[in-house]
C-alpha cells in the first residue's frame, strides 16, 4: 500500500482544501483488483454498503483532525450523510460525503479508480462549511489515474536475448530482458530471418520460450520476439539475430 498525505491547505483548482490524501492499494494481479473493485462498486450502490464506507472514512477523518490538533480540540460527528455514487467510467467512481460535527459541516469527496492491479482512492476534504468543487475532484482523479497508467505502461528497458547454439537439433531459449510497467504475461514468437538478420518470417507453431532448431533453419538466422503485456497495454521487443544456423 502506498499513502501520500498532502499538507493542509493544498490547492488544486479552487479554494485551499482542508485535506488531500492519495492511497494506492497494490493487489496480487489485475484479476484480483478487478474483482475487488467490482465488489467496491456494488457496496457503493447500496445504502448499507455506502454507510459502511462512510463509517470507515469518517473515523479516519476524525483521527486526522485529532492528530492535526495535537489533541487540543475535539471533533464529534453528529451525523454522516452519504450521497449517491457517480459512476464516472467502468473503472472509476465518485462518492460524496458530508459530516455534520460540533465544529461545523465538513464535505468530502472520495474518488475511486482501478488501474491494472491497483485500486486507488483520492480523499478530498473541504474547509469547514465549504464544498469540494467538481473541478477539484475531476483533477485529483485524473492525476491519480494518469500517474498509475504511466507506472503500469509496459516498456522494454533491455531487449530479449537468445541463449543456446544455433545448430540443427539444438534447443534455443529466449530470456525476456528487462521490462518496466509490470507486465503480467509474456508471449513469444520465433522468426526465421535471412543471413543478415532481416526479412524475418514467423515460424509456424514456434510460440514457446524455447525453440528446437530444424533442418529448415539451415542458412538462416533466428530471432525471438517477446510481447510483454498487462491490462494497460502491450509492447513487443525483439532479440538480436543468432549466428547462421548450421
Amino acid at each position: 500500500m502506498f499513502l501520500r498525505v498532502f499538507k493542509p491547505g493544498a490547492k488544486l483548482t479552487g479554494s485551499p482544501l482542508l485535506s488531500v490524501v492519495s492511497l494506492a492499494m497494490l493487489e496480487p494481479d489485475a484479476e484480483t483488483a478487478t474483482a475487488d473493485y467490482t465488489e467496491l462498486k456494488g457496496e457503493a450502490q447500496s445504502i448499507r454498503g455506502r454507510n459502511a464506507l462512510a463509517g470507515a472514512f469518517s473515523s479516519s477523518f476524525v483521527q486526522g483532525f485529532k492528530s492535526a490538533a495535537h489533541g487540543e480540540a475535539k471533533l464529534m460527528v453528529k451525523r454522516t450523510i452519504v450521497g449517491e455514487p457517480n459512476m464516472i467510467s467502468a473503472t472509476s467512481l465518485h462518492l460524496p460525503m458530508t459530516l455534520v460535527t460540533n465544529r461545523g459541516t465538513y464535505r468530502l469527496a472520495l474518488e475511486f479508480s482501478q488501474i491494472d492491479r491497483v485500486i486507488a482512492v483520492v480523499y478530498l476534504a473541504a474547509q469547514p462549511n465549504a464544498r469540494v468543487s467538481s473541478s477539484d475532484t475531476e483533477l485529483a482523479r485524473s492525476l491519480s489515474e494518469k500517474h498509475l497508467t504511466a507506472a503500469f505502461t509496459v516498456g522494454s528497458a533491455n531487449p530479449p536475448t537468445i541463449a543456446g547454439l544455433a545448430s540443427v537439433g539444438q534447443t534455443l531459449s529466449v530470456e525476456e530482458g528487462v521490462w518496466t510497467g509490470g507486465p503480467s504475461r509474456f508471449d513469444y514468437v520465433w522468426t526465421r530471418c535471412d543471413a543478415s538478420g532481416a526479412s524475418c518470417v514467423p515460424i509456424d507453431g514456434a510460440t514457446a520460450r524455447t525453440y528446437l532448431s530444424t533442418a529448415a533453419d539451415v542458412g538462416s538466422t533466428l530471432r525471438a520476439a517477446v510481447t510483454g503485456a498487462n491490462s494497460v497495454n502491450s509492447l513487443q521487443a525483439t532479440s538480436a539475430a543468432t549466428a547462421i544456423v548450421g
